[in-house]
């Protein structure tokens, strides 16, 4: 083991553009970023192969550091563990996940109150000295969970989060490495390049072997459900999300972030850093990486973890651990309290009672989780959804428009797959009928016919040129009668064309008359020789993906547009008058021409209707809405922050009082089921 300190040297070289870091990353382990000066450590071929691609390499001088008193190896950690479960019986349950390179143990303590029995609660790992060099990260977790179980009795807010949490917690997870204060393990790895890369290119240790430490953490996380996840480093100050290995961005890039920068906010020293912002960075964007454990957990098990950098020192004076655990105390309690974000509950065979092992989709993110034994946490922001559960043999139950607010609970029922016969009339031949997202069907139906159809819940959507669109739900379980009734529309439309050269183009659409319309449908050809990404931008600030990277696209979208997602069912209606822009991104530089047009259909006697009458001088907006159902009403300023909301049981009479604001542009929104409208507001004075 002691020869490994001596086969990786560090080095340091200076770089002239950021791409450089890129190609560095690729050959040798890179340490930290400061500036233009790359920290690496190496062997001697990995530098020569630097130097033959004509970067000069510089050896930094270092020297063994001297061990400290006060910080816990492998030995005094074991030692300390032991005592912690005599103290802590009903908080505390200590056990090992496996053992290292030279056998030593890799312990693993749970703080819950329940320990040693799995229920239903979100779970939470902390990790570490994943660099032996680097032990600041284990007395932070030993100060911590010290704190815990010593305010437990004491704090109401964390009696809380240890009763509702189940917190994993791996103090040394290479103490062979710690024990000579290596980075590597005891074969000379680095354990934080060891793991699968998620486009299955090997990582940065050069090859696919695993490490039993590595192995070892990847089974753990197999037999759990983890949702958040840290590990903690030193050498910097800063919280490191994903991706570590690719310049793009996680699909919950909007929560991986929110997420980080709450964690840095609780550290006034990481979260005011000089060197990046706000104390947060995107991983590669710092240095790349391939072969992190935090792309592997978001990659694999969905589990969202950070890289944290708590000091600037890897191994600094024992006497400023305290300080390191004031700072980093509350971005800890942070994650244990956002685990429970979002959407968790059970799914269950609807006939059965029975658990099932499913998969929870989110449409509008695009990133699968697992539901291990029927049990289901999704992290989510608070907002509207579409959600899709699913399990083999099963029919998948959509939910759509579902709202998340920051703790939900929502319990499942599913289908086993069997076909029933359903009685499907309409009032027009030609109809075509389909099921959404569930794909369990798609029917011609002309007048009445009976349809094989997959037993569950459905949204079934009815929808002929010409005719409004229909969507209804129903849960299937044989013998039922659908009717759908087939309304024509009288319909306007308006089209325009237009190229672009590069990756970006739009074009605008000016209705200068005033439209009202309960349907719309968009018409998009194109002629481009890459993939195109399509967003419609309506004249009350609503952003509309119509599809992402798709090529050959030509004809009219024959159902209500989505707002969120392809696929989805919203449907748009109001006025049509004012500015529609549609906006298109090219996958490379090549460009194209686009086709596009906008068909707005009205209909006499609709479901739901709304007018709406401003005075633009005393601010006074009243509107009437026609509608059975929850209609919500909101006011947004220019910046899109909600200024006033209205929330009824059912449509009427409503007013929205201005007068005390200042001039400006404003966005009336109303919502009533499936149906959206907006409309822009001019305050004057």
């Amino acid at each position: 083991m002691i020869g490994i300190l001596f086969l990786y040297s560090k080095y340091f070289l200076v770089i002239k553009e950021k791409k450089e870091i890129r190609e560095v990353g690729k050959i040798v382990s890179i340490e930290g970023v400061k500036g233009d000066t790359v920290f690496i450590r190496g062997t001697h071929e990995e530098i020569e192969k630097l130097e033959r691609k004509g970067f000069s390499v510089f050896i930094y001088p270092e020297t063994k550091p001297a061990k400290q008193e006060g910080y816990h190896d492998y030995y005094k950690l074991t030692e300390y563990l032991d005592t912690l479960q005599v103290r802590y019986p009903d908080l505390v349950y200590v056990f090992s996940m496996g053992k290292s390179v030279e056998g030593r143990e890799l312990w693993v303590v749970k703080v819950s109150d329940n320990p040693e029995d799995d229920e239903p609660e979100p779970e939470v790992r902390f990790v570490g000295t994943i660099h032996g060099d680097e032990p600041v990260g284990t007395e932070l977790i030993l100060m911590f969970i010290d704190s815990l179980l010593s305010w437990y009795s004491k704090k109401p807010e964390i009696k809380e989060l240890v009763d509702e949490r189940e917190i994993f917690f791996i103090p040394l997870f290479n103490p062979d490495g710690n024990l000579v204060l290596s980075r590597y393990n005891a074969n000379g790895v680095d354990l934080n390049r060891n793991f699968p890369v998620p486009d299955g290119s090997p990582g940065g240790d050069g090859t696919y072997e695993l490490e039993p430490e590595t192995e070892s953490l990847i089974n753990f996380s197999a037999e759990r459900h983890f949702v958040l996840s840290c590990t903690f480093h030193g050498g910097a100050l800063v919280v490191n999300y994903p991706w570590d290995y690719s310049p793009d961005s996680t699909p919950d890039q909007e929560l991986v972030y929110k997420i980080a920068l709450a964690y840095a906010r609780e550290n006034p020293l990481m979260y005011h850093s000089t060197e990046f912002d706000s104390g947060v960075t995107h991983g590669y964007s710092w240095y790349p990486v391939y072969g992190s454990l935090q792309d592997w957990s978001y990659h694999e098990t969905g589990c969202i973890d950070y890289t944290v950098e708590i000091s600037e020192i890897k191994y600094p004076p024992y006497d400023s651990i305290p300080a390191i655990f004031r700072e980093n105390k509350g971005g800890m309690i942070e994650i244990i309290k956002k685990a429970g974000w979002g959407v968790h509950g059970s799914v269950r065979d609807a006939l059965a009672g029975n658990s099932l092992n499913a998969i929870i989709s989110v449409y509008e993110i695009g990133k699968d989780m697992p539901a291990p034994s029927g049990e289901f946490h999704r992290v989510l922001l608070p907002g509207e959804y579409t959600l899709i559960f699913s399990s083999p043999g099963y029919t998948p139950r959509v939910y759509m428009f579902f709202p998340v607010k920051e703790d939900t609970s929502l319990h499942v029922k599913l289908f086993p797959q069997k076909r029933v016969r359903v009685c499907v009339r309409t009032e027009v031949d030609g109809v075509n009928i389909k099921t959404i997202l569930s794909d369990t069907g798609e029917w011609r139906v002309d007048g009445e016919e009976e349809i094989d159809v997959l037993q569950g819940f459905h949204y079934f959507l009815a929808s002929k040129p010409g005719y409004k669109t229909v969507i209804d739900t129903c849960t299937v379980s044989g013998d039922e009668e659908i009717e759908f009734r087939m309304e024509p529309l009288d319909t306007v439309v308006f089209m325009s064309s237009f190229g672009f050269d590069g990756r970006e183009g739009s074009d605008t659409i000016e209705v200068n008359d005033s439209i009202p319309f309960d349907e719309l449908n968009v018409y998009f050809e194109e002629r481009a020789s890459s993939p195109l990404t399509a967003y419609l931008f309506t004249p009350w600030g609503d952003s509309i993906m119509l599809f992402k990277r798709k090529k050959g696209i030509s004809g009219w979208f024959e159902r209500e547009i989505l707002s969120h997602h392809p696929g989805g069912i919203l449907k748009l209606s109001g006025n049509a008058g004012g500015r529609w822009i549609l906006l298109v991104k090219s996958k490379d530089d090549t460009g194209g021409d686009v086709r596009w047009g906008l068909e707005f259909g009205r209909i006499a006697g609709t479901e739901f209707s709304c007018s709406m009458n401003s005075n633009a001088t005393t601010g006074v907006v009243r509107l009437h809405v026609e509608w059975d159902g929850r209609v919500v009403i909101a006011l947004y300023d220019i910046c899109g922050r909600e200024r006033e909301r209205i929330e009824s049981v059912g449509g009427g009479d409503f007013v929205l009082d201005l007068s005390s604001f200042p001039p400006g542009i404003y966005f009336v929104r109303v919502n009533a089921g499936i149906h959206r409208m907006g409309e822009k507001i001019v305050l004057v004075r």
